[in-house]
């Protein structure tokens, strides 16, 4: 296999494909290659506002000498590690779960960085997060199930299909009003994501719910933040959702409730350093609330975890 070898289109070939003289090829022998010309699958991509032209051609030519993309490399090398005749038995051993941990690992690892700003570091967690997703890849590939190139296909569409207002095509452009701001953006995203989870939902004729989409291996209070949210979406529809828990019948929240509006309230009022002031105001609140659960010998992951699910029940009961 050749790739990511970068050439300059000769006068005949730029005009058969129709693009400018600088192009990247990806090049496949489509059988093993012998001496003199060679009969290569290339497949060109070039600059576009859509993202992925892409033509498929049949060119004769002569061994390219070049050296593997990085990520060709990591392919490479993630497939003969997985090699049961020659590879580590530790990465041949590995499966889809055994391996989800050590993924969500390195998505921390990557923000710690961020949030030290070590931009060394980073670069180095981003690649250890890149070999997370080229694992999962090669595992996937060895079972027939996708490859590598099917998730960057996937992530390629998913991007140009939720962005209409860039990549759609310019004469049509006009026939929906495009995204002025960022929460008009995010608004378009979620009902985006919306129809794929009933299209979804429809080719395996299982029941849709309201919270669809959240994964259930999130940490308590992130996936908290993400049912609240969609519940709040719910209830803007008019769909008569409570975006809050029930409180306990054996116990009186009023008065928190109040404490915590008023608290809120001061927050939001004030002018310098808003933002700051709300994310100090929040994690002293949670702060309490994490030395009220040792207080009470309560696990606060394990409680919110229970509550998250009773709210998550009582929205999909009243859906």
């Amino acid at each position: 296999m050749l790739s990511g070898t970068s050439t300059k289109l000769s006068s005949q070939q730029n005009d058969l494909l129709g693009v400018s003289t600088q192009a990247r090829f990806k090049l496949r022998c489509r059988r093993p290659p012998a001496l003199g010309d060679v009969s290569l699958q290339a497949q060109c991509e070039w600059p576009s506002r859509a993202l992925h032209h892409k033509r498929e051609i049949f060119i004769l030519a002569g061994m390219p000498d070049s050296k593997p993309s990085p990520i060709q490399s990591l392919l490479e090398i993630m497939a003969k590690l997985r090699d049961p005749a020659v590879g580590c038995p530790w990465d041949v051993e590995q499966t889809f779960e055994t391996i989800a941990p050590y993924t969500l690992e390195e998505a921390y690892e990557v923000d710690h960085a961020i949030r030290t700003q070590d931009m060394e570091s980073l670069c180095d967690e981003l690649g250890d997060l890149l070999l997370q997703v080229v694992f999962h890849a090669q595992m996937a590939d060895e079972a027939g199930l996708f490859a590598f190139d099917d998730v960057a296909s996937a992530i390629c569409d998913k991007l140009v299909r939720r962005h209409p207002h860039v990549f759609g095509d310019p004469a049509r452009r006009g026939e929906r009003e495009s995204p002025r701001t960022s929460e008009d953006q995010t608004r378009f995203w979620e009902d985006s994501k919306a129809q794929e989870r009933a299209i979804r939902a429809d080719a395996k004729q299982a029941p849709t719910s309201p919270f669809d989409g959240i994964p259930r291996a999130l940490p308590a209070l992130a996936r908290a933040a993400k049912l609240y949210k969609r519940a709040s979406r719910l209830s803007a529809e008019g769909s008569g959702v409570e975006p809050i828990s029930e409180p306990d019948r054996g116990f009186d929240l009023a008065a928190f409730d109040s404490a915590l509006e008023v608290l809120v309230r001061e927050a939001g009022q004030t002018q310098v350093g808003s933002e700051d002031s709300a994310k100090r105001l929040l994690g002293q609140v949670l702060s309490r609330c994490v030395e009220a659960a040792r207080t009470l010998g309560v696990d606060p992951e394990a409680a919110l975890s229970a509550d998250n699910f009773a709210f998550e029940s009582r929205v999909e009961r009243d859906h």
